[in-house]
């Protein structure tokens, strides 16, 4: 198994979407926003930002034994709102489901999310690169809850070890899954930006407000994905020499 990083071609073939060698490019996105509810999606613990480290969390959000989650309404609308918004079909029933792995700060060690019977299916983003319009097709739109947050040293002063805040665990958000259906960074680029104008303003016009935190879909993080759609090509080579049938790109999860 081999990683390699090809040197940056010029802008004319990345906007054109080359890719190094005999590869293309093809990439599925997965997007999470983090939905502006007062209180976290299975408990009333708040969810404002920059609140003292581990001073809004209760049983429920810390997984201990024995505590029932109640889902959040609210949550579930601002995610409905969302699915119309793109066109997407919500279901009559979803099912939540336990997603489990190891995560030093998400103390039950699994996920809430939902996997087989997400909230929507289906549903088209269109983007507009080179004078032509393109639909980006969604595959899910489905709610989960956020793990807490790891706080490395990284040369932070008086700190030597890494510490968890977990006032972020249970915060509601929508995961936005994308078909494998965009072909270059232009792309890439300019479905973020869409995406991120249905979720600001588009779902105003149905009276409602779905708002994502300041420090969520900056920028500079979504022209990182313009460029590392083109460049950061990760390939896995088998042992006769072929690559894998998925390509693993620069992964950039935009929350």
């Amino acid at each position: 198994m081999s990683a390699t990083r090809p040197a940056p071609e010029s802008p004319s073939k990345a906007e054109a979407g080359a890719a190094p060698g005999r590869y293309e490019t093809v990439v599925g996105l997965e997007v999470h926003a983090q939905l502006k509810t007062a209180s976290k999606i299975f408990c009333c613990c708040s969810t404002k930002f920059g609140a003292r480290p581990n001073t809004q969390v209760c049983p429920i959000c810390l997984g201990l034994p024995g505590v029932l989650p109640i889902l959040n309404e609210r949550a579930v609308r601002f995610a409905v709102m969302t699915g119309i918004a793109v066109g997407g079909t919500i279901a009559v029933r979803s099912v939540f489901a336990r997603k489990n792995y190891f995560y030093p700060d998400l103390p039950k060690g699994y996920q809430i999310s939902q996997y087989d019977r997400p909230l929507c299916s289906g549903g088209t983003v269109e983007i507009h690169v080179g004078g032509a319009w393109k639909r980006i097709g969604l595959v899910r739109i489905h709610l989960e809850e956020d793990a807490g947050k790891s706080l490395h040293p990284e040369g932070r002063q008086g700190v030597n070890t890494t510490l968890v805040d977990l006032n972020r665990s249970g915060v509601p958000l929508i995961e936005i899954v994308s078909e494998p259906e965009i072909r270059s960074g232009a792309e890439a680029y300019d479905y973020l930006i869409r995406l991120k104008q249905i979720l600001l303003w588009d779902l105003s016009r149905l009276v409602a407000r779905l708002g994502i935190l300041p420090e969520f879909f900056e920028q500079s993080a979504i022209i990182l994905v313009h460029g590392a759609s083109a460049f950061d090509q990760v390939i896995v080579v088998k042992g006769d020499g072929g690559a894998l049938d998925e390509l693993q790109a620069h992964v950039i999860d935009v929350v």
